[in-house]
């Protein structure tokens, strides 16, 4: 993320939003002065997590009764998880995912 403009130094934010507000009547007025904005640019992890969770929103899979029975043993500390169980699992992925998916269960 590319931030321009920011105040360097000590500055308060009433010196900032006095100046900004100064910029924004000069800009209204027909200035030639190009306006620069801050700008945002998503990593490419981002895009494509972005892009699951649009499809995931989207895809009749999605179990909504268990979602929701879930939320609720959450919710009233019912919910155990087995923390070796997901140990396991997260361990036996991260080997499949190393070794192209040759490991035996």
């Amino acid at each position: 993320m590319q931030i321009k403009g920011f105040p360097t130094g000590i500055q308060t934010y009433e010196q900032s939003k006095t100046e900004k507000t100064k910029a924004d009547k000069g800009s209204s007025q027909g200035s030639s002065q190009a306006q620069s904005g801050d700008r945002v640019t998503l990593s490419q992890g981002a895009k494509l997590h972005q892009t699951a969770m649009k499809a995931a929103g989207n895809s009749d899979e999605v179990r909504m009764e268990k979602v929701q029975n879930l939320k609720e043993r959450v919710a009233d500390g019912s919910y155990q998880p087995d923390a070796r169980r997901t140990a396991e699992k997260m361990i036996r992925e991260d080997l499949e995912n190393w070794m192209g998916g040759a490991t035996n269960e």
